[in-house]
């Protein structure tokens, strides 16, 4: 097998992992560097944050008809509004969904979170940073001051 058909592979096995997949990855990556009490609250944020996208799946379905479809399985689910957008699409959109989880709808349930706004952010930097570095998306978000 010749270097980049490994490469390929590689990447497609990336892509066929679901947000939730990669999700527990995440969480269990951020276990082994952070304190338990600060670990319940990355948990948390995450969950958030999976509601959010869950929550938007018909968006980012309809907006996932603009983008190159090597991006996504060729077996990925894409119109089964019944199920969790989070368990059938891959992590590709994650990043496409920061401003709409940090404006919207993490504002309604703060109170869930015992974190700042700053904190939330740098959070957020790091869960989208983490997937691009991984292979599980090929979005980056910046910060614009």
């Amino acid at each position: 097998m010749e270097e980049h058909e490994y490469i390929d592979d590689e990447l497609t096995r990336k892509r066929e992992k679901s947000c939730d997949q990669i999700f527990a990855e995440y969480l269990g990556f951020v276990a082994q560097k952070v304190r338990r009490e600060y670990y319940i609250q990355v948990l948390r944020f995450v969950f958030l944050f999976r509601e959010c996208i869950n929550s938007n799946g018909e968006r980012l379905i309809e907006d996932r008809k603009n983008l190159p479809e090597f991006l996504f399985p060729k077996n990925s689910v894409v119109n089964n509004p019944t199920k969790d957008y989070c368990c059938d699409n891959n992590g590709e959109q994650v990043p496409d969904m920061c401003n709409e989880f940090l404006m919207r709808h993490i504002k309604e349930r703060h109170s869930m979170v015992n974190l700042e706004n700053t904190e939330m952010i740098e959070l957020m930097q790091n869960l989208c940073y983490w997937m691009f570095i991984n292979g599980y998306t090929c979005s980056k978000i910046a910060l614009i001051e």
